[in-house]
């Protein structure tokens, strides 16, 4: 099942951090930093499938060099805690071969960060085993907070807005932050939909999906199975968000039990009996359909022995109408109509007469 991860963190200076040292992490290299001398080599490192540097049209031959790259971002920031790069971490739907993995994150560095003038170096670690079966491989696209010819102003435009209220800051505008994380989910999704695979993705929290899929099947002027197919959705997504295990996942999977660990178990639990609970109702659902298509055909036999030959047209078409309305609402289909002979054509009403028992009513 294709999941969806996606996200932005700005790695800084402060804390000993070093682009430099990140880089040759990420593209399991040596590289030396040369603000302060310090060499980084992680050639034995294993896991990376791929490594690029994607630079913008007409950027001078030295920026391919990842070593001259990350060397000018360092001697480009001069305050000790400057912001040196941002980390997009972004999760590759398994579902795709390594090739389209590679041609699908190029696009989407491409279209997202290469136009804007920004060089990204495009980085892929192989997916680990587990249980027999390859999990969704990261993948890491960092990129220099720089545009133009040279290392020169800063591009903020992914910085979000922040405010600050009762005196605590708070994100005001995360809309560039969303924009890439909607255009990660659309460049899967034709990826996916190129490779004829049904699997799709949404950048969306549960909730936002929950409530679009319940107006949906609210929607009267959509057809029924389609607002059906909403409404169970709109069950399916009614459940927690799983929290992540971070770096407790290691231990889990060597069978230490973790914080972390027993948190997202709990919450697996509330979510299963959700669904439990959905699950009943639906049953109980599909019990009442069941009986209510067999009134509906006892009703149609019924209907189907009585001479209406004595029923005046008005009331006989009030009766099967609402005879029809029950057995369509039961899946059943409509009732048998009575011929035009056994059907007596409207005589003028006559005035009723008063009696002891009241006045005199039409059958």
């Amino acid at each position: 099942m294709a999941i969806y991860h996606a996200s932005v963190k700005v790695v800084g200076r402060g804390g000993g951090r070093s682009s430099v040292a990140a880089s040759a992490y990420r593209s399991g290299e040596c590289l030396t930093n040369e603000r302060d001398g310090n060499t980084h080599d992680y050639t034995k490192k294993q896991g990376v499938v791929h490594r690029e540097i994607m630079t913008p049209e007409n950027a001078p031959a030295w920026m391919s060099d990842r070593s001259k790259l990350w060397n000018g971002v360092e001697a480009a920031e001069k305050r000790k805690d400057a912001q040196l790069f941002r980390d997009v971490e972004i999760a590759l739907p398994r579902e795709l071969s390594r090739e389209e993995l590679i041609n699908l994150v190029r696009d989407f560095v491409k279209e997202r960060c290469v136009t804007m003038g920004w060089w990204p170096t495009s980085l892929s670690r192989a997916p680990r085993q587990r249980r027999g079966e390859a999990t969704s491989c990261p993948h890491h696209a960092d990129h220099a907070p720089h545009r133009g010819r040279e290392l020169g102003n800063k591009a903020r435009e992914w910085n979000p807005d922040f405010a600050t209220k009762d005196g605590k800051g708070f994100v005001k505008d995360k809309s560039p932050l969303l924009g890439l994380r909607e255009g990660w989910a659309e460049h899967i999704n034709r990826a996916l939909e190129r490779a004829h695979i049904a699997e799709r993705v949404d950048h969306r929290s549960l909730t936002v999906q929950r409530e679009v899929a319940l107006e949906m099947s609210q929607d009267q002027t959509r057809p029924e199975p389609e607002r059906l197919l909403a409404e169970r959705c709109a069950q399916d997504l009614d459940r927690e968000p799983q929290p992540k295990l971070g770096a407790a996942a290691a231990m889990e999977r060597r069978g230490v039990q973790t914080d972390r660990g027993d948190q997202m178990r709990a919450v697996q639990g509330r979510n299963r009996e959700r669904q439990g609970v959905w699950q009943q109702v639906r049953e109980w659902g599909a019990q009442a359909l069941d009986k209510a298509r067999d009134w509906a055909v006892e009703l149609r036999e019924r209907l189907a022995g009585v001479d209406l030959s004595g029923l005046r047209t008005a009331n006989l078409s009030a009766a099967l109408a609402g005879a029809d309305l029950f057995c369509v609402a039961a899946g059943q289909p409509s009732c048998r109509r009575p011929t035009k002979e056994a059907v007596i054509s409207r005589q003028p009403s006559r005035t009723p007469s008063k009696g002891r028992d009241g006045p005199e009513m039409d059958l």
